[in-house]
């Protein structure tokens, strides 16, 4: 069901007769405060990422509040100033940051073992598999299902390709290859990831309370040392931008698509689109000035901005679980297939 609305209009199409709406209502602000919080979570964890490599680079740097907040708006900035340009220039964006995403990994996959500082480079497999230091007041096997909160909130925007899907060719297989190419590259390159982590770390409390306040930081060096500590930590900030810009651009386009429908104040001019870029330009500064207002929570409290992350996830999930459990239990033959892509001829994959 290719369409920018994406999981909205499925749930509506795909709800039994007479819940349509309501599904569709339901699934749709989930989805919408799931994005929308979206560019706030990511670009204010790369500000404090930029703001440590001040501290590490300078040990005299001391970082305030109002440091993190600025820099985040100007990382807003940068995004709109990109979101708001051609879906072609989008596009090629989109392939520089996936490809240098995946350049970063297999860096970190291999540069961690390889050039940890410490002796033995790697920790021992029976401690890895054994040994549990639960570091909360719950019993282990809750503090394990919390635990899981934490990485949710990188494995969301699965939907990302549906409301990108009026932008780009062939959608009816794009979107759908997109989807499932997405969840199998979170998926094993993940497990890689945390791997390598656990086969690495030597002091965990240092690397979650450490003085720098940036467990990722904190962990780069205490494996590879300052100087190449801090260069694999620039490279994961890379990393980061294209990943931000990535869930601004969907954001907008989710805005969009709900502005198109008139389902949200001030729809007029969310749903508008630039006679030359064709995009959602005023749904852009929308999103990002929504961000801006969300990222003030910083100077309430950690527990205040970190609710934002968490508002993230859950939102996501559960705009992810209601059309596919309407898929699964109520369906009834609303569900129309797409092409199959192994029959499809060559020229149109």
């Amino acid at each position: 069901m290719p369409t920018a609305g994406g999981l909205y209009y499925a749930s509506a199409v795909l709800a039994p007769e007479g819940w349509g709406p309501l599904a569709s209502w339901f699934v749709g602000w989930s989805n919408f405060c799931g994005f929308v919080t979206g560019p706030c979570s990511v670009n204010y964890a790369l500000a404090a990422m930029l703001v440590t490599c001040g501290s590490i680079a300078n040990p005299d740097y001391v970082p305030e509040t109002w440091h993190i907040y600025l820099t985040l708006l100007l990382l807003l900035f940068v995004d709109g100033i990109v979101t708001m340009q051609s879906t072609w220039f989008i596009g090629w964006v989109n392939k520089v940051g996936t490809v240098l995403n995946l350049i970063v990994v297999f860096i970190f996959l291999i540069w961690f073992p390889v050039g940890s500082i410490n002796r033995p480079k790697t920790n021992d497999s029976h401690a890895v598999w054994t040994e549990f230091d639960n570091g909360t007041e719950w019993p282990i096997g809750w503090a394990t299902i919390m635990g899981f909160l934490t990485t949710i909130w990188t494995m969301s925007g699965y939907d990302a390709p549906f409301h990108l899907s009026e932008e780009c060719g062939n959608a009816n297989i794009a979107s759908p290859r997109a989807i499932v190419m997405t969840a199998q590259f979170g998926l094993w390159l993940g497990w890689a990831i945390i791997f390598v982590i656990v086969y690495t770390v030597k002091d965990i409390p240092d690397v979650v309370a450490g003085a720098y306040g940036q467990p990722f930081g904190s962990l780069c060096l205490q494996v590879l040392g300052k100087n190449a500590g801090l260069a694999m930590f620039s490279l994961n900030i890379i990393a980061q931008w294209f990943v931000g810009e990535g869930c601004t651009i969907t954001a907008t386009r989710v805005v969009f698509a709900y502005s198109r429908d008139g389902a949200i104040p001030g729809s007029r001019w969310w749903s508008q689109v630039h006679p030359k870029t064709k995009t959602p330009v005023y749904a852009t500064w929308g999103v990002l000035a929504v961000s801006a207002l969300l990222g003030l929570l910083m100077f309430a409290s950690p527990v205040a901005i970190g609710a934002v992350f968490s508002i993230g996830a859950i939102a996501q999930y559960t705009a992810f679980t209601i059309p596919v459990a309407l898929k699964l239990f109520f369906d009834n033959g609303r569900f129309k297939p797409g092409k199959n892509i192994i029959a499809c001829p060559i020229h149109e994959i």
